[in-house]
């Protein structure tokens, strides 16, 4: 059977199944002749519909910041942070993610797999129960078991954390969950040394904590949604603590924060916070110009 090229739409596709359908029945042993226009529009549409397969099967995106919480320190040099993460590699194969900037040292990093952490804790109840007189059937037991080896079974996953670009970055493989908690020293943003700024990812949930050993400051977050100031007294025990004031506030899902700080005596009525107001004695300087002049019986003076 020949037929002409049909146009490329769903209508003609249909019609040429259709007919294709009706002339099998009648020749089963029949053979269907094709012109490289058609042959060409059949093949389109095969690729297009592995496309359409492929692409349903991507995750629309790479990964997934549940958390993303900031603890910070003012020092007398820099700035102490300790940022933890909770993040969903949602694709398989190998997966970049931006973690922080590599402006700033690192000193400690801890990478956890949320997946393994679970098992673990499913199979520490399980041998507590196991541990008590059982009650149960022997079916009963071995239902137990196994609905534990699904837990147990773990997919190959990894991860690492390196650098690349201007990043330290999250290199992971496979869909996944983590939670990492990096330590890191940072350089103060101005030379007055009272602001602080840094580079997060953007999180479904974003908060900072930030303390400065310098009672009485006001201090201020940006971007912040709700912000807390708490003034705490020096302790001795468990751990020394000087006195300080502290600040917690809950973040829009930005890519950046900064916090700064002053004194109430240096910040002033309605002065925005980070910007120091300089102070100077006043001097005042005048001056003075006297013209004397002598004429006949008398003498005048003018005076600017």
């Amino acid at each position: 059977h020949e037929e002409s090229a049909p146009t490329d739409s769903a209508e003609s596709v249909s019609a040429l199944l259709e007919e294709l359908a009706v002339v099998q029945s009648e020749q089963p042993q029949g053979n269907v002749g094709l012109g490289l226009a058609a042959f060409g529009l059949l093949l389109k549409r095969a690729a297009e519909g592995q496309q359409d397969h492929a692409s349903s099967e991507v995750a629309p995106t790479n990964v997934v910041f549940e958390k993303v919480s900031v603890r910070g320190e003012a020092q007398e040099e820099n700035v102490s942070v300790e940022i933890e993460y909770e993040i969903v590699v949602l694709r398989d194969g190998w997966s970049q993610v931006d973690l922080l900037p590599a402006s700033l040292a690192i000193e400690r990093i801890e990478i956890l797999p949320v997946a393994d952490e679970a098992a673990a804790a499913s199979l520490a109840a399980v041998e507590t129960q196991e541990a008590q007189p059982s009650t149960g059937t022997e079916e009963s037991s071995s239902g137990q078991n196994d609905s534990l080896e699904p837990a147990q079974e773990t997919s190959e996953t990894s991860a690492y954390v390196g650098i690349r670009g201007r990043f330290y970055c999250l290199f992971s493989y496979g869909a996944s969950r983590w939670r990492l908690k990096m330590s890191a020293l940072s350089q103060y943003a101005n030379a007055q040394k009272r602001s602080f700024a840094m580079w997060i990812p953007e999180s479904l949930s974003s908060q900072i904590h930030f303390a400065v050993p310098k009672p009485g400051i006001l201090i201020k977050v940006d971007p912040a949604l709700q912000q807390t100031q708490t003034s705490l007294e020096a302790i001795t025990e468990p751990k020394p603590r000087a006195a300080c004031e502290s600040i917690t506030a809950r973040l829009p899902p930005v890519h950046g924060i900064s916090v700064n700080w002053v004194e109430p005596s240096v910040a002033g009525e309605g002065a925005d916070l980070g910007e120091e107001k300089e102070q100077r004695e006043v001097s005042v300087t005048a001056e003075q110009m006297v013209l004397a002049s002598i004429g006949e019986g008398l003498v005048s003076y003018r005076m600017e």
